[in-house]
């Protein structure tokens, strides 16, 4: 079964309350930025280039204390494929979102970005960043 490596960032901005960007995927699904690791790159590397190209931001903070990998399955040119995907925590710098990939994006609270979000496993790597931030940085 073939293989993919892929890194991500759960991005925040802290406003009147923590907001997570999630960004819309040609498909019609919101997520957040991500996106395969190139040869010599580590994933903390491909995420924060991901974020830079998909976004035009700049992450002002990645949170050390906190990574987690998700591993799915999907369907490519008929074969299932296995895809692990790791999730850093980076507090964003505010500027203007720059769409390359994505066809629109937004900054929602954790409830509002748990009703955007489609899949499982998204919403459970939001919710452990949430529960991080609730923990260690609020």
């Amino acid at each position: 079964m073939p293989q993919e490596f892929s890194a991500g960032l759960i991005a925040f901005i802290r406003a009147e309350t923590i907001k997570f960007l999630l960004l819309k995927y040609p498909r019609g699904y919101f997520s957040f930025s991500r996106g395969a690791i190139e040869p010599g790159e580590d994933s903390r590397t491909a995420a924060i280039r991901e974020f830079r190209e998909e976004t035009n931001l700049e992450p002002a903070k990645i949170f050390d204390g906190f990574k987690e990998l998700v591993g799915l399955f999907y369907r490519k040119e008929g074969k299932i494929v296995h895809k692990d995907i790791t999730f850093y925590l980076a507090e964003a710098k505010e500027g203007e979102i720059k769409l390359t990939e994505h066809s629109d994006s937004g900054w929602f609270t954790f409830e509002e970005a748990m009703e955007k979000l489609q899949f499982k496993n998204d919403k459970e790597v939001l919710k452990k960043a949430n529960e991080f931030l609730e923990k260690y940085y609020c």
